[in-house]
């Protein structure tokens, strides 16, 4: 039974209220949402690739320019519900933040630990999906798994090139200090990505290793001061971005966000790996429709998020809290990004 006062639209109020999350990749290469009304979510493929004109003498026909190919991929979201039973003990008590003789009713507390509930339900899938997004931009591809659930490989098609290990005497881990340049690694990765790259983005190790380097410090402009649209937007994404600087105009950029992972902190960031792309990148928030009778009913089906407090009756009555999504991070031109992994 649905509780009558928190009612998915009521609760939409608090979801929308989002806690601030580790969310670099999401914010900077994911601009675009879409929902769906079917539980499969379409990635729309389109090829840009039309040749340049071409010189024909003017008593000559034109020639026809192909038509620009079309493809469209349907993908099948992991479902995501986390759910908190509303522990009635938490009501008999004075709750963090209440005044110390106890100021709230415990129906008060009651309506707060379902507020809670619902606001760490939001953290939870907040964290799935910048890991999503974080993988893709990475890799080119994620694999969801879970408890009960097939596991599902979700892969976008990058070329391997785009996916580079050094390995043996090319790591810059065996490189010497003073004399090697680890910026002409970076420079030759930019050759096959698909679009302009500028922005370098590091794990915390991998840049202490490449900062190491005489040459880089040599090259590394830490235009203090600066204020670019791209250096702004980043600094407000908290204390998990850090900005180092520009080699030539490429932003360099650490980023230390991670994830819970039974109790543990995982990085999204793998360890000594670069990543190289554009800022201007246009990634997908794909949203499958959720698939609950109540949502259909609400004319909810059709969101990326979907709250919901019920009860059931019995000798001991309980409620539960649960937030739905069908969220699938997508890189429709995977091939726009290529990531080094060099120790």
């Amino acid at each position: 039974m649905l509780d009558p006062i928190f009612t998915p639209r009521a609760l939409l109020g608090v979801v929308n209220k989002r806690a601030r999350l580790s969310s670099f990749f999401l914010d900077t290469f994911f601009p675009n949402v879409y929902t769906f009304r079917t539980e499969k979510v379409s990635l729309d493929v389109i090829d840009d690739a039309v040749d340049s004109a071409m010189f024909i003498a003017p008593e000559v026909d034109g020639q026809v320019i192909k038509t620009r190919g079309y493809e469209t991929r349907d993908l099948t979201p992991a479902s995501l519900k986390p759910k908190h039973m509303v522990d009635p003990k938490k009501t008999l008590k004075r709750l963090p933040g209440e005044a110390v003789n106890g100021s709230l009713s415990q129906a008060q507390r009651r309506e707060a630990v379902i507020v809670q509930n619902i606001m760490d339900e939001e953290k939870a899938i907040a964290q799935t999906e910048e890991w999503m997004a974080s993988q893709a931009v990475i890799f080119g591809q994620y694999t969801c798994e879970g408890t009960e659930f097939e596991k599902i490989n979700v892969d976008f098609g990058r070329s391997a090139a785009n996916n580079i290990t050094l390995t043996g005497a090319a790591l810059w881990s065996a490189q010497d200090k003073a004399t090697y340049d680890p910026c002409v690694d970076i420079t030759n990765a930019t050759a096959v990505c698909e679009s302009g790259v500028n922005i370098a983005v590091f794990d915390q190790a991998g840049y202490n290793l490449f900062i190491s380097f005489k040459k880089v410090t040599d090259k590394l402009e830490t235009r203090r001061g600066s204020s670019s649209a791209l250096e702004t937007a980043l600094k407000d994404l908290g204390k998990d971005v850090s900005i180092k600087g520009y080699l030539g105009d490429v932003l360099i950029v650490v980023y230390t966000g991670y994830r819970i992972v039974n109790g543990t902190k995982a990085p999204y960031m793998p360890a000594n790996t670069v990543v190289l792309g554009h800022s201007d990148y246009q990634g997908a928030r794909l949203y499958g429709a959720i698939l609950d009778d109540d949502a259909i009913k609400d004319g909810l089906s059709e969101t990326d998020r979907y709250p919901k407090v019920y009860s059931t009756v019995g000798d001991v009555s309980r409620t539960f809290t649960v937030l739905k999504s069908a969220p699938l991070m997508a890189t429709p031109n995977p091939d726009e990004f290529v990531t080094i992994t060099f120790a």
